[in-house]
């Protein structure tokens, strides 16, 4: 299984849904409730990631996001596009969301986002 990881900052941010509840609570102090997802300090992702590796994990650091990335202008539905977004930034009336993965990215075009490279947007921050 392959998890897409975002490198924001001084953290590698990813979602996943564990279904095995040992390896989530292995890795649960990594969990941020409120967000959703996973925040690994950079110093100590070499061991994190040598830890998913051994439970037949790959994690795939997102070099360019902007493939995985929609926009939503603020203030409309968004919940569904959330749930599988790993990051968001605002930009004027708008919101870019950087998806998990290139199914979320369809899920959301469906919902009514659009893919960034049909904005006026550039990413910012994921680098």
């Amino acid at each position: 299984m392959t998890i897409n990881v975002f490198k924001v900052g001084n953290r590698y941010l990813f979602k996943h849904y564990f279904e095995n509840r040992k390896i989530f609570e292995k890795l649960e102090k990594y969990y941020v409730r409120h967000r959703y997802r996973f925040e690994i300090p950079s110093e100590t992702y070499g061991a994190f990631k040598k830890e998913l590796e051994s439970e037949g994990y790959k994690l795939e650091e997102v070099e360019d996001p902007e493939p995985l990335c929609v926009v939503k202008p603020k203030y409309t539905e968004m919940k569904e596009i959330l749930k599988k977004s790993v990051y968001k930034e605002v930009k004027k009336d708008d919101l870019i969301f950087v998806m998990k993965d290139k199914v979320a990215v369809e899920e959301a075009v469906q919902l009514g986002a659009k893919p960034l490279e049909e904005t006026e947007y550039q990413l910012t921050q994921p680098r």
